[in-house]
């Protein structure tokens, strides 16, 4: 099963990481966010995140497909608009 995504869900019940998440895409700065699954790098002048397995190593590596996804449907995703 693909879990590209499943970074959104778990932002959607961690209000912590849903805030860091938001700064990222606010700050209009570069960033990176790593979480047990997946690597985010924001990046603020293009206005885009990059999804990634945190590793070549992890368990997950097959299972996260690199994404590229704009702040503004990002945004939408984490509101719970996946079909917009």
């Amino acid at each position: 099963m693909e879990m590209t995504y499943d970074f959104i869900f778990y932002a959607q019940h961690d209000e912590k990481f849903m805030q860091h998440i938001r700064e990222c895409i606010i700050s209009r700065t570069d960033r990176e966010i790593c979480t047990e699954i997946h690597k985010l790098h924001f990046y603020g002048k293009q206005q885009l995140v990059i999804v990634k397995p945190l590793s070549k190593t992890s368990i997950f590596h097959e299972k996260v497909i690199p994404k590229i996804i704009d702040y503004q449907t990002l945004t939408k995703m984490l509101d719970g608009y996946w079909d917009e």
